[in-house]
């Protein structure tokens, strides 16, 4: 734990600052992921009515959302699940984990962004 903890708090070397110099960083580079969690912000920010009891993402839209990443997953699925979809999963479990997706009961069950954690 000490070296996780140095690595985020130390002084960087001359060689990863110079890794960090000559890297173009956007949203599609050098991976995906600043661009897959923006879609997914932007496919439930405002409210997605689901059944779920935990507030999961709802069945009908998965492939949907999959289809909307940078790299989708295959698939061939009549009835799929989150687990289905592991980028998609582990991008709403990073949403649910930092705060952003929230679940609210009233007036129906759905999963919005919470805007406070947003403009955050």
């Amino acid at each position: 734990m000490n070296e996780f903890r140095k690595l985020l708090t130390g002084k960087l070397s001359p060689a990863r600052q110079s890794v960090l110099k000559h890297t173009t960083i956007s949203e599609k580079s050098p991976g995906s992921l600043l661009s897959d969690i923006n879609t997914l912000i932007d496919a439930i920010e405002t409210g997605m009515q689901t059944t779920s009891a935990y507030f999961a993402l709802p069945q009908r839209v998965l492939g949907e959302l999959n289809n909307l990443l940078v790299d989708p997953l295959p698939h061939d699925l009549k009835r799929p699940q989150l687990g289905s979809f592991p980028a998609l999963m582990g991008l709403f479990m990073l949403l649910r984990s930092a705060g952003l997706a929230v679940g609210e009961t009233k007036p129906k069950r759905r999963i919005l962004i919470d805007p406070a954690m947003n403009e955050q």
